[in-house]
């Protein structure tokens, strides 16, 4: 895959996760249930897509954007035990999850392409960033 093809789906991804969080948080206003630790994972997937999107720190992105991720489920994973889950946020939180890991990917493809190796390690495939989202997500409707 071509480098601005890598761009163009990093900054895809990025504008995904901006509008995908933004409208969790607008949900949660919406429906007078604004819940601090979710709307806190929708605020940290803000800021690393705002990150990823303006390439700032591209050294850096992947960690921060698994970082984000990581984030993203362990603020939701306490939420659920706290006062439990419903279908929805378990879709909001996968999605999230998702969104942000294949942009580490992304980024992180991006970095070993550039540094001249041509071969990206098995957990930089697509399918490695569905299956911890399902997992992740699965771990926190199982605490919840």
């Amino acid at each position: 895959m071509k480098p601005e093809n890598r761009n163009r789906i990093i900054q895809g991804l990025s504008i995904l996760v901006l509008i995908w969080s933004i409208f969790d948080i607008f949900v949660h206003v919406r429906a007078d249930m604004v819940e601090p630790l979710r709307v806190t994972g929708n605020i940290v997937a803000i800021a690393a897509a705002l990150i990823a999107l303006l390439g700032v720190a591209k050294s850096v992105a992947p960690k921060i954007l698994g970082g984000a991720a990581a984030a993203v489920f362990l603020l939701n994973a306490v939420h659920s035990f706290q006062h439990g889950w419903g279908i929805a946020m378990l879709a909001f939180v996968g999605i999230t999850i998702l969104l942000l890991l294949l942009m580490g990917q992304m980024c992180a493809k991006q970095a070993i392409f550039q540094s001249g190796d041509s071969e990206a390690k098995i957990y930089h495939r697509w399918w490695m960033a569905l299956l911890a989202a399902v997992v992740g997500t699965a771990i926190v409707a199982v605490l919840g």
